[in-house]
């Protein structure tokens, strides 16, 4: 068995680099040809995509932010931490190091998965500046051609310089210079030799070796290329043992817009147009002097905490700003939402079906759904209270009892249309009904959600870029379609319903602010929380803020309802919006009886009821409550039960 398994082995060994050679043979004989234009785009290497704000302001040229530096500016243990992980024999070859090709295919076979790539420091340079993301063999043969080409144009150290002041490094940064000082806040030329092997470690793998986000895994990235670097004598056996030990000194969280910018880099990869080509400009809607305001707001209330702000505008969905302290990558990053699922998960399938009004009655007491037994914060419970008060106040109970309701299953399909992503899992799990989700959300599906309701039930996709023109030519004019996904009295009813989180309920500190809807969320366990948020809605803008402990726990007294809902007070007060929310076709205002109302009732005020004993509420006109005005309930009210008769006296008045 072990005989056959080698020979196989060697079968494929040699069907490899019989493959191999002809791709070499035709890489010089039938490839693509390159024009000078193409090898020319070295000369300036920080020429990039151009971004333009929504003012059309050029607001970007360069992705390293113009933060070059020359090779001759920086210690040697820098740029020779990249050349010991990424390409040890760059001084030997001549643009594609075919021996490194044969051993890593060698023991890929051998290992029977990709465990090694063999791209050069000069291939990876051409493959990040110059051609597309795809990988096809017309693509690779190109690329193998134009490292030659570009190895007799350039000294070593040249190609070196180029390649590390363009090397990504995650979180939309670019450049050694530029990462050094978003990860340790200094200049690249004081990095030392356990910083430089970090960033190097960094570049194989953004996500998975980002020391902010995964600091063990970074360490251990780290201390393998210190000893690669030991290997090679660019550091003593003592020196690897010391610079192990050093501890992460990483640069504090300052709040930014690179979030912002990670989710234009994430789109123009989908259109499969690199961030270093010189002849796209992209127009984003992003308001600068807004996200000035909010870094601002941000940085002086962050203490410390992981934090996003983003502010969209309902009517087109753009995205005006995303601010953020956090040091890596969100575009996909998922949190658990709790409370703030409430609205389109527990509320909104029951008004949509006509179920419940916004005023009906609710038993806020310990429930459980089988062996779900979820307390209220505090295990605080009211006892009968109405929808829009449970809504207000985050009841858990109330929100599991409409969630068992509608079905959790249907409840699910419901918000999901509004934009959220769920599990298989999470239609049978009713902790779902509480945001206990497997994956949890990401803060753009949140974001979408609520715009949904501030948009009248339309769905409408956040909007990062506008418009990409190549070579002067549009290749891409955003037109943003809606779809709707629930009624527009359903979104109204629901608004209402948020308005009164904020008159006295979890966001009350939002109450200066009287067109605002807003719903606060906490998740957390008895050693503390975790995430929490506060999202809120104008007729004009949604705003999110989502604080987290990145990993660790917050102080219990930060809730949705304190630093975010803080946080999105300042934002709105700087947002100086006057909008104001409009009634709307098939939603009607009625008066009902209190003294129903306080025995679990709903219904329409009669004509002989006193002014103190009605309350005004909006009501679907496909859902409205009975109106008792008839002659017997008015004998029944005021106690006329023995008859009276009449005479013509009585007509008489004195």
């Amino acid at each position: 068995m072990k005989t056959k398994r080698k020979v196989g082995i060697v079968i494929s060994i040699l069907i490899f680099c019989i493959v191999f050679i002809i791709i070499a043979v035709g890489s010089i004989i039938f490839s693509p040809f390159y024009n000078r234009e193409e090898l020319a785009r070295f000369d300036d290497i920080t020429s990039t995509v151009r971004i333009y704000d929504r003012k059309g302001v050029l607001d970007i040229l360069t992705y390293n932010n113009g933060k070059y530096i020359s090779i001759e500016e920086l210690p040697k243990h820098v740029y020779e931490a990249f050349i010991c992980v990424e390409d040890q024999r760059f001084y030997e070859h001549n643009g594609v190091d075919y021996v490194r090709i044969i051993g890593a295919t060698i023991d890929n076979i051998k290992a029977r998965r990709f465990k090694e790539g063999a791209s050069t420091i000069t291939q990876q340079l051409i493959k990040n500046t110059l051609l597309s993301s795809d990988k096809s063999v017309k693509r690779k043969i190109k690329e193998i051609k134009l490292a030659g080409a570009l190895e007799k144009k350039y000294t070593k150290a040249e190609i070196l310089e180029k390649y590390l002041n363009v090397i990504y490094f995650g979180s939309n940064v670019y450049g050694i210079e530029n990462a050094s000082k978003y990860y340790f806040g200094r200049s690249a030329k004081d990095l030392t030799p356990s910083q430089s092997a970090m960033l190097a470690g960094i570049i194989n793998n953004p996500t998975l070796y980002n020391p902010y986000k995964n600091s063990q895994n970074a360490i251990s990235r780290r201390n393998f290329i210190l000893k690669l670097m030991k290997k090679r004598k660019v550091i003593t056996e003592k020196e690897r043992i010391e610079y192990e030990k050093d501890a992460i000194a990483l640069a504090p969280s300052v709040a930014n817009s690179n979030q912002y910018y990670n989710e234009i880099a994430h789109f123009l990869r989908s259109k499969n147009i690199s961030v270093t080509d010189e002849n796209v400009s992209v127009t984003v809607p992003i308001d600068r002097e807004l996200s000035e305001k909010v870094e601002k707001i941000v940085d002086n209330n962050a203490n410390n905490y992981k934090v996003n702000v983003i502010i969209a505008e309902n009517s087109s969905a753009d995205v005006l700003c995303n601010v953020s302290t956090f040091k890596y990558d969100m575009h996909t990053a998922r949190f658990m939402p709790g409370s703030v699922i409430k609205p389109v998960l527990c509320y909104a399938p029951l008004l949509e079906n006509n179920e419940i009004y916004t005023v009906s009655s609710a038993n806020d007491e310990p429930y459980s759904v089988g062996l779900y037994s979820p307390e209220n914060y505090a295990k605080k419970y009211r006892g009968r209270i109405t929808q829009r008060e449970a809504l207000a106040y985050s009841s858990n109970s109330v929100a599991l009892q409409n969630a068992e309701k509608i079905g959790l299953e249907n409840a699910v399909k419901f918000a999901g249309r509004t934009g959220l992503t769920f599990d298989e899992e999470d239609k049978s799990n009713y902790s779902t009904a509480l945001g206990g989700l497997r994956r949890g959300f990401t803060l753009n599906e949140m974001l979408t959600s609520y715009m949904t309701i501030a948009r009248n039930g339309n769905k409408m996709l956040p909007r990062y870029v506008s418009c990409i023109d190549k070579s002067n030519y549009t290749v891409f004019s955003s037109t943003n379609k809606q779809v709707s996904v629930m009624k527009p009295q359903t979104a109204f009813l629901l608004s209402d319903m948020m308005r009164d989180c904020v008159e006295y309920g979890t966001g009350k500190i939002l109450k200066d602010h009287k067109n605002v809807c807003a719903k606060t969320g906490t998740v957390g366990d008895k050693n503390g929380n975790s995430e929490c948020y506060c999202i809120a809605f104008s007729p004009r803008y949604t705003v999110l803020c989502h604080v987290s402990g990145g990993g660790e726990k917050l102080p219990s007294q930060i809730m949705g309802g304190t630093l975010p809902a803080r946080i999105v007070n300042e934002v709105f007060y700087c947002l100086d919006d006057e909008s104001e929310f409009c009634e709307i076709d098939g939603v009607v205002k009625r008066n009902i009886s209190v003294s129903e109302l306080r025995n679990g009732n709903v219904v329409q005020s009669s004509w002989y009821d006193e002014e103190i004993n009605k309350k005004s509420c909006y009501f679907s006109v496909e859902n409205l409550p009975e109106c008792n005005n008839s002659y017997d309930d008015f004998i029944e009210n005021y106690n006329l039960r023995d008859p009276y008769y009449f005479d013509v006296f009585d007509c008489f008045v004195y």
